[in-house]
């Protein structure tokens, strides 16, 4: 069975009606209940979605049109997100506290192991002894410059 309803839309909705349709497809990529998703808003006007991708590929206005409601829907979505969030946030969630402390304030918040430190400002103390001893069997006295030179 053929689920491409593409002809069917031309024979069975003709001309006049596909402007109609694109309009109210595009109505329907900001709605609430659809919010940028398009084969839902297709099932809704019962067409298929491969309909209006061509219609998109074809229609630069169109085209354009779909662009604004998407960012409309984004634009929504990170606003529920946000208000989700500061909701969370007030409740006392605290994989939620640190989400935004670490987004929001990286320099003071942020994973200490992101931080980029020069390979020469690392103490040696923070090595084992053990450690130190490999190196220094491995790259000599001047063990420091030599891993430098390896990872540049």
């Amino acid at each position: 069975m053929n689920t491409d309803n593409s002809d069917t839309i031309k024979k069975n909705k003709g001309d006049k009606q596909r402007p109609a349709l694109k309009k109210r497809f595009l109505e329907l990529l900001s709605d609430e209940g659809v919010l940028g998703n398009v084969s839902t808003a297709t099932k809704m006007l019962g067409i298929n979605r491969d309909t209006v991708y061509h219609w998109r590929a074809k229609d630069q206005k169109f085209a354009k049109e779909w662009e604004i409601q998407i960012g409309l829907t984004s634009s929504l979505l990170a606003d529920e997100a946000e208000s989700a969030l500061l909701k969370g946030i007030r409740a006392g969630n605290a994989s939620l506290i640190v989400f935004t402390l670490k987004s929001r304030r990286p320099e003071r918040w942020g994973d200490r192991l992101n931080q980029t430190r020069k390979l020469e400002e690392v103490p040696t103390h923070t090595m084992s002894s053990e450690f130190a001893s490999v190196v220094e069997t491995l790259y000599g006295n001047n063990w420091r410059s030599a891993l430098l030179a390896k990872t540049t």
